[in-house]
């Protein structure tokens, strides 16, 4: 009976940051003493990273007070904001990982945008050279935290997020170490898979309907999918005339609609998420459900939104192109940041070539539609290529185009030209979406933030709330009704997909780093590819596209000899 449920108060406060210990060799290493704090040593590393990347030309000693200016107010906010000990936590699985000779990727995400990061090695992209902005990264006008019982406490939604991309093949490595440091703290991410509404009028038609598994796919294929996400039923019978016809036809129908649309958000399935890592304080299962996954693992019963509110999550995604770039430059003799993305051979390559396979995330579909039409001609471009291919700023390849090869810009409205000079008027990233809010429309930080927020976690509802705001406040300041609609679609659009700027140059990076070594090194380049298709779930299909491409660089791929061949490629 209801009646004999009592409530039971878990006495979450919001995300207490694992104690972090430094080991006395390691404070000896950097020249401090045995009552250095964890900020000391921070510091300390920074300054070493400083130094080493300014002998090794990687940041120019010319430009020294300005990264010593940016460095000084991101460690600031880190220690105002209680984030040291979490920028440890991070430093201290990445620096691991090198210890093990375990490739890892640039960055990924607003990870980034924090020189911080980039200084100690958990990042490879320089914040300053592109323009980042640290706050995308952490703001403090966003960031919350509150002091209980002499505890320090962060709201789980204001936290920093550092993904990592690394190997994908020595990821389970790492996955090991953590649960070994934080024993009884740690646990997989769960996932639940909720019925579509494809899925949803599928499965309905044919119980209550009595449907054919052929008469109910056909009626599922009424309902679209734009970008990857499946309509909603309601939002279908709005726009679809075959759908709405269908539903209205009968009274029998018409219920079944109605069923379906009750059965919203069930849940389908549960799973663990690909690179999601709970870390908690104290024992992990004080604080969180806990289950097993259907592979055995120890995943939480809440899934990745919900784990965030009240322990550090830990994104630590397998990349095989991260694999494929070591293996190549360990073949080469070289190291993958000894790549100059900026060379000319890369963008020559894009420009006149057609063999995409194996160049990271423009070998098919949209992205390398866009490589296609737009030809980039440095970093910059490419960066802006991979982000346009996405909800709401794919609408505008065209001009974005124009804008690379012609340098046409065709105006918006001027206060928007303004913040949208660099991708000639199109509206590519988050950021820009924050500028705009505050220097058109006169928003506040943490409201302009907010809307970002919701776009980049595909919070429709979170937006709908903000667009009524938006319209009244461009009544208020004679803003012309139909560019500020435009905006709003545009934001709509958005909310698929919209690179952050830092997420946008870090994938870049990868981008280029594989199309220089396809371009300049494709005999490496290939031998890397071929030695992870094993991996892949049809490695012979892989095997057959890249012999195909092989003969495009006078390469023969030879058959396999007893004699000569190894166990590998």
């Amino acid at each position: 009976m209801i009646e004999d449920f009592q409530p039971y108060n878990l006495d979450n406060h919001g995300v207490r940051l694992p104690e972090i210990s430094i080991p006395q060799e390691d404070k000896i290493d950097l020249g401090l003493d045995d009552k250095a704090t964890n900020l000391d040593y921070l510091i300390k590393l920074c300054n070493k990273g400083f130094e080493t990347k300014i002998l090794n030309k990687k940041i120019d000693a010319k430009r020294h007070k300005e990264y010593a200016n940016r460095c000084k107010l991101e460690l600031a906010s880190f220690k105002k904001l209680n984030l040291v000990d979490y920028v440890l936590l991070v430093h201290d699985v990445l620096s691991w990982c090198d210890k093990q000779s375990i490739p890892k990727g640039p960055a990924r995400g607003s990870s980034a945008c924090s020189l911080v990061l980039y200084l100690i090695g958990c990042t490879n992209i320089d914040p300053i050279v592109y323009g980042l902005y640290f706050t995308r990264f952490v703001s403090e006008a966003r960031a919350k935290s509150k002091i209980v019982n002499g505890i320090v406490y962060c709201e789980g939604k204001s936290m920093p997020d550092c993904d990592s991309d690394i190997s994908y093949y020595l990821r389970d490595q790492v996955i090991r170490y953590v649960e070994e440091k934080y024993q009884g703290r740690t646990a997989k991410i769960g996932t639940q898979i909720c019925l579509s509404g494809k899925s949803l009028i599928k499965e309905a038609s044919k119980v209550v309907l009595e449907y054919s598994e052929e008469q109910a796919k056909q009626l599922a294929d009424l309902i679209d999918k734009h970008f990857g996400v499946v309509d909603d039923l309601e939002e279908t019978y709005k726009v679809s005339a075959a759908f709405k016809k269908w539903v209205d036809s009968s009274l029998e129908n018409t219920e079944c609609f109605k069923i379906a649309c009750s059965l919203r958000d069930l849940i389908k399935s549960k799973s663990s998420h690909a690179s999601g890592i709970a870390v908690s304080y104290g024992k992990i299962n004080d604080l969180l459900p806990l289950e097993l996954s259907p592979s055995k693992d120890i995943v939480t019963s809440y899934n990745m939104k919900e784990v965030a509110n009240d322990v550090v999550k830990l994104d630590i995604l397998g990349l095989k192109t991260v694999d494929v770039i070591a293996e190549s430059c360990k073949l080469l003799n070289i190291k993958p940041e000894d790549i100059d993305i900026n060379h000319q051979s890369i963008y020559d390559f894009l420009k006149t070539k057609d063999l995409f396979y194996g160049l990271f995330q423009i070998e098919e579909g949209l992205s390398k539609k866009v490589i296609q039409e737009v030809r980039p001609r440095n970093i910059h471009q490419l960066a802006a290529c991979i982000s346009i291919s996405r909800p709401g700023a794919f609408a505008y390849i065209k001009d974005y185009k124009l804008f690379v090869n012609e340098n046409t810009i065709k105006p918006f409205y001027p206060p928007f030209d303004q913040a949208l000079q660099d991708t000639g008027n199109i509206i590519v990233y988050q950021e820009q979406i924050n500028r705009i809010c505050m220097e058109v429309y006169g928003l506040s930080p943490e409201d302009s933030d907010d809307i970002r927020r919701c776009v980049g976690k595909k919070d429709r509802d979170g937006i709908k709330k903000w667009e009524p705001v938006i319209l009244q406040i461009g009544l208020v300041k004679y803003i012309p009704l139909d560019i500020t609609q435009k905006f709003w679609d545009t934001i709509i659009k958005s909310a698929d997909y919209l690179f952050n700027m830092g997420h946008a140059f870090s994938y870049a990076t990868i981008t280029a780093q594989t199309t220089y070594l396809k371009a300049n090194q494709p005999q490496e380049f290939f031998i890397s590819l071929l030695r992870m298709a094993k991996f892949e779930p049809n490695p012979i299909e892989v095997i057959s596209k890249i012999n195909q491409e092989l003969r495009n660089f006078g390469i023969t791929l030879l058959p396999p000899h007893i004699l000569n061949s190894d166990i590998d490629f």
